[in-house]
């Protein structure tokens, strides 16, 4: 239906058509988290962003040159009018079924968008799941472990766990299968409530997972719910749980095993239903023998064990996600930047990754910030030895330790990433003139 005006959206104002799209407004519009569409004035799909294309488990491809009004069936059919006043809005509910999944109900609200210059109007789509959860996030990688770890996880998802432990070295992505594991159960449409065991100091830790009765400590002037109330009916993933204090511990089998807990300072039994997902990078078992974890919660826990392999033991993924790093980030920064250099692949192929998936997608960032060319050079590649030391550039040439070619290209690098690729302000730092530094640049491949 169409309505009155309303700032619920923003304030777009403009519309650009295909011929006229910047590269910023693409980057804008693609960087946006909520699913949108924009259609020209009868409703035809012209721009899908990805966050749409998850929502309706659908390509951007299928959907471009649809009608929106046909793919998303309002109940009411609408009718657009070609003169649009530029404070038009259209809003209407759709139930969708999804391709690849079950049936869900979708809020859509519209604006308006009109060039004043060109007088060209069009729509700009917002969609909303209603009563459900979003789609499960994607889990990058079509390796073997990859598949088999994606299809257990499906599997334990479904079932009636109420307690599993992840298990997996630092940036391995243990907190993105939680989230699948709680997208794809049954308690999707109800809370997931993550916490950090380390993050806190443990008596604040403790009322914020159980809550706090009025007057049980010095500032408690109200009653206030825990996070495990919070998740009731849903998902608590207990990010380090190996750091959580030991009195905790105690308190959370209890959970675990009759489903009840008392808040700090009160008398009363609180029951819910939760799922408990804990996830740690140490070794638990260690742990128990240092008596610094219950073996009780251990066992309770690690009932049902979902391990995330290592980046390093699943190499064949390093390309896809090397590309997808590097998709997001030029999008983000705004950088002309067409791939990764032979060289720089194979340089990313022989490394470790003790940091894992994290620790290459923060060196794709910086490489991303840094280059001043169109693709991504070993030069622009800079890894840590995990010594918490500066990381250095990567060099061509591994047994090169010595060569002055390339100190001169990390010098380089280095400058340009201080002033954000200008290079004017670069060769100011590096105390020679412009065109000298693209002379070198030129030399060295970084142009």
């Amino acid at each position: 239906m169409l309505t009155g005006p309303s700032n619920s959206m923003g304030d777009i104002s403009t519309y650009a058509p295909p011929s006229s799209e910047s590269l910023l407004a693409s980057a804008w519009f693609e960087s946006i988290q909520d699913p949108m569409l924009l259609c020209d004035p009868s409703l035809v799909v012209l721009a899908v962003n990805q966050a749409a294309a998850d929502l309706l488990q659908t390509s951007a491809e299928a959907l471009i040159h649809r009608k929106a009004d046909h793919v998303l069936a309002p109940a009411v059919p609408i009718a657009p009018t070609l003169q649009l006043p530029p404070d038009a809005r259209l809003e209407w509910q759709c139930d969708f079924q999804a391709p690849l999944g079950d049936r869900r109900l979708l809020d859509i609200s519209g604006v308006a968008l009109y060039d004043r210059l060109a007088g060209v109007a069009g729509w700009a789509l917002s969609l909303h799941r209603l009563g459900g959860a979003e789609p499960p996030p994607e889990f990058l990688g079509r390796s073997a472990a990859v598949q088999e770890l994606l299809e257990f996880v499906s599997r334990i998802a479904a079932s009636r766990a109420q307690a599993i432990l992840l298990v997996g070295e630092s940036g391995t992505g243990k907190e993105l299968i939680a989230k699948r594991l709680h997208a794809l159960s049954q308690r999707a449409a109800a809370p997931l409530v993550p916490i950090n065991c380390a993050a806190l100091p443990e008596n604040l830790l403790e009322s914020e997972l159980f809550g706090y009765e009025k007057g049980a400590f010095t500032g408690a002037r109200d009653s206030k719910q825990g996070l495990l109330e919070v998740a009731d009916g849903g998902t608590v993933f207990l990010d380090e749980i190996g750091e959580l204090p030991v009195a905790l511990q105690a308190k959370l089998l209890r959970v675990l095993e009759d489903h009840t807990f008392r808040r700090v300072g009160g008398s009363r039994s609180i029951s819910v239903d939760l799922r408990v997902i804990g996830a740690t990078n140490s070794d638990l078992e260690a742990a128990i023998h240092e008596r610094r974890f219950r073996s009780d919660l251990f066992y309770r826990l690690n009932g049902v064990q979902i391990r995330i392999p290592a980046l390093r033991e699943r190499p064949e993924d390093l390309p896809e996600l090397s590309a997808h790093f590097l998709a997001r980030f030029t999008r983000v920064h705004n950088r002309p930047i067409r791939g990764i250099h032979p060289g720089a692949q194979s340089m990313l192929a022989r490394h470790s990754w003790p940091g894992n998936v994290r620790e290459l997608r923060n060196i794709m960032e910086r490489a991303v910030l840094v280059e001043p060319s169109a693709l991504i050079t070993t030069g622009s590649l800079a890894f840590s030895d995990g010594s918490g030391k500066r990381p250095a550039a990567a060099m061509a040439d591994p047994h090169a330790a010595f060569s002055l070619r390339t100190g001169e290209r990390d010098l380089i690098a280095a400058a340009l990433s201080e002033t954000a690729g200008n290079q004017t302000r670069a060769a100011s730092l590096l105390g020679i003139g412009r065109f000298s530094l693209r002379y070198k640049m030129k030399k060295l491949g970084m142009l």
